[in-house]
């Protein structure tokens, strides 16, 4: 059980508060809490050595039979504004529901290594995500247990120079906007992966159009930032030099700051003072760009 702020910005991407839980009987309880707007989880799961492993495990890597373990597991979610103490909560926990579903390639067979696989990553910061399941040898896949609520398709780990072209549950665009997920699925989610995409390479300079070493790199896309897939961050090497794979098509804009707080660049109210200074780029299909970006000096 644990209390985690509605506010998702930087300064709370891992804050959360745990609870006194008394197993025995279900009661708990959470102290020293600061007035704010919460969510209140709990989430429960058997322990392994309990769980069932499904016939399709059979062939499989030990660690790949452990996460098909089909063990219950249970959850709650409740909204809490906190102004003082509050009494009588009573989570009730269900299970999730089962997402079928499958993943190609466009025109050539999925990639044996690494192995892919399709996962759901809530729009929360701290929220649920599916967990992890081995993708069949045809493509087809089943996300087990995943709760209610409102989430990005990601496939993990993404093959090199591969980028997600297509997800639609039945026929509806679910990689563009958010998938809202309720106590029921109709459909397959359908994945479609392309091993065309783009790669930006380049060199970082400074005010004296000097390389910068060692310096964070960061592309951001002009739309959708909620799409965290799309972000990309390297560092540059000894000669200021940049490489970006696995660039979906799109619009874009490279960043490199000096000083910059780390994970700042997701909040917008930070990005609205360095939009301008950002080097626009345009990625298409399979493209291989050359750009040089000016770092952004620090602040005084």
């Amino acid at each position: 059980i644990n209390l985690v702020p509605r506010d998702t910005g930087p300064a709370t991407l891992t804050t959360s508060i745990n609870s006194n839980y008394n197993p025995t009987t279900g009661t708990f309880d959470l102290r020293d809490v600061v007035p704010g707007a919460y969510w209140l989880r709990a989430q429960a799961a058997e322990y392994t050595t309990s769980a069932l492993i499904p016939a399709n495990a059979v062939g499989r890597t030990v660690s790949e039979a452990l996460t098909m373990a089909t063990g219950l597991r249970t959850a709650a979610q409740i909204s809490l504004d906190v102004t003082g103490n509050v009494d009588g909560l009573v989570l009730s926990m269900t299970s999730g529901v089962s997402v079928p579903g499958s993943l190609r390639v466009e025109g050539q067979p999925l990639p044996a290594t690494p192995a892919p696989r399709v996962t759901l990553r809530s729009t929360s910061t701290s929220g649920f995500s599916s967990p992890l399941q081995p993708i069949n040898a045809d493509g087809t896949f089943t996300l087990l247990n995943v709760f209610p609520g409102e989430y990005r398709v990601m496939v993990t780990p993404m093959p090199p120079d591969y980028y997600i072209k297509e997800a639609r549950n039945e026929q509806v665009d679910v990689l563009n906007q958010p998938w809202v997920i309720g106590n029921a699925i109709r459909g397959n989610l359908e994945v479609v992966l392309s091993s065309a995409a783009g790669q930006i390479e380049g060199t970082v300079i400074d005010a004296r159009s000097q390389p910068v070493v060692s310096l964070q790199t960061i592309l951001l896309p002009d739309q959708d930032r909620g799409r965290i897939e799309l972000v990309k961050t390297v560092v540059t090497d000894q000669n200021g030099h940049f490489n970006f794979r696995g660039v979906s098509p799109g619009n874009y804009k490279i960043f490199a700051w000096e000083g910059l707080e780390a994970n700042a660049f997701y909040d917008p109210e930070v990005m609205r003072q360095y939009e301008q200074q950002g080097k626009a780029v345009r990625v298409t299909e399979g493209a291989k760009i050359t750009s040089e970006v000016r770092m952004i000096p620090a602040k005084q």
